[in-house]
């Protein structure tokens, strides 16, 4: 079919669509495969399954960019949207993550995505969720101090078995974090020593 479709149509089934596509709303879709001709961002978990006073949880992956595997000490990086990917310059630079406004999150996943980290010293990592700055703060309030060994093993903040207070020292984030502002992202600041090698991902979980 060719001609523009009007009005409260229902099908069964599509077998092909040409054409670009803005928004395709599908519940319980079963797909037994999905190709797609450039990429696809993939963030949100349970989209429809909306928690009952608040919202709706999301997931998103967060890359360290490629100056993290020698980051001097207290230096600080905003994770990008994608892999091996150079630091942003501004809050428009297209790898940068933004979480959106309103997003409080509610747990992370930090790893060193397959390369391990090794440090000058006995290095500590702050997860931070903040407004996009060219001097950062790192306030550390989605994790706190995460040990090098908690980071190269894949450290759970707020989901695992035995979370430590939110905005404590080490696997931990806080309670009190506030919903996120307009181009806030989410950064890492290296600690105690300097990084000689190694990678950062953090899958971030949110409420919206």
């Amino acid at each position: 079919m060719a001609t523009p479709i009007a009005g409260n149509n229902n099908f069964t089934k599509v077998e092909n669509l040409v054409g670009s596509l803005t928004t395709l709303t599908v519940k319980n879709a079963k797909l037994s495969s999905l190709d797609v001709d450039g990429s696809v961002s993939v963030g949100l978990l349970n989209q429809h399954n909306a928690l009952p006073g608040l919202g709706s949880l999301h997931q998103v992956v967060g890359y360290a960019p490629v100056g993290f595997s020698t980051a001097a000490i207290n230096q600080i990086h905003f994770l990008n949207s994608v892999p091996n990917s150079a630091a942003a310059t501004s809050v428009n630079s297209p790898q940068l993550l933004l979480l959106p406004e309103g997003a409080k999150v509610v747990g992370a996943v930090v790893t060193n995505n397959g390369v391990t980290i090794t440090n000058s010293g006995s290095s500590t990592y702050d997860i931070s969720s903040e407004v996009w700055s060219a001097s950062p703060a790192a306030a550390g309030n989605i994790a706190s101090a995460m040990t090098l060994a908690i980071v190269n093993a894949g450290g759970n903040v707020g989901f695992a078995s035995t979370p430590s207070p939110l905005g404590g020292v080490g696997n931990a984030y806080t309670a009190t974090l506030s919903a996120a502002l307009p181009n806030t992202g989410v950064n890492v600041q290296t600690l105690v020593g300097a990084n000689l090698t190694g990678d950062l991902a953090v899958l971030v979980s949110y409420l919206l």
